[in-house]
């Protein structure tokens, strides 16, 4: 469906009012979430009048992935069924339960580690998190190796104090 009204909420989007009006409202939605945000969707149009909040995901006009949660109620709009959205961008929060869950691992891993294999482990995760990053932008496995072996450098030769685990 399209939306029909926007408010300044929409921010998250990148768009203007007027492209967020003039688009179908799935084009905003990560394409691996638009199978379960229609299927609320409809769940919604055909009779259910709980509120209900999801998170998923949406894309930014600068085609970065955004998370965004979103309060729906059913409503009648002229006449027939349609949902009234309410949008939260939650990309921070988001952000930050990733970086806790990764020290969360990272806390238990360094109980029953050495700390060669921590320091490993460590050294691992930041690996990940900046390949994905870099892949989602489009960018060579060159430049990403290379961003890497960088930010190791930077980390062990001039950037802040060494890891120190007591």
């Amino acid at each position: 469906g399209m939306a029909k009204f926007v408010n300044h909420g929409a921010a998250w989007s990148g768009y203007s009012e007027e492209e967020y009006l003039s688009r179908p409202a799935l084009e905003f939605i990560h394409p691996d979430d638009r199978d379960i945000v229609t299927k609320r969707y409809l769940q919604k149009i055909h009779g259910d009048r709980a509120p209900t909040r999801h998170a998923y995901r949406a894309m930014h006009k600068s085609g970065q992935i955004r998370w965004i949660e979103a309060g729906s109620v059913r409503i009648e709009w002229e006449g027939r069924p349609a949902t009234l959205n309410l949008i939260k961008d939650i990309t921070d929060l988001k952000q930050a339960e990733a970086v806790m869950a990764a020290r969360m691992r990272l806390m238990a891993y360094a109980e029953t580690h050495s700390l060669a294999e921590l320091l490993q482990a460590t050294v691992d995760e930041v690996e990940t998190l900046m390949t994905r990053q870099m892949t989602r932008k489009g960018l060579p496995l060159e430049i990403i190796g290379a961003g890497v072996q960088m930010w190791l450098e930077y980390r062990i030769c001039v950037g802040r104090r060494p890891l120190v685990i007591r």
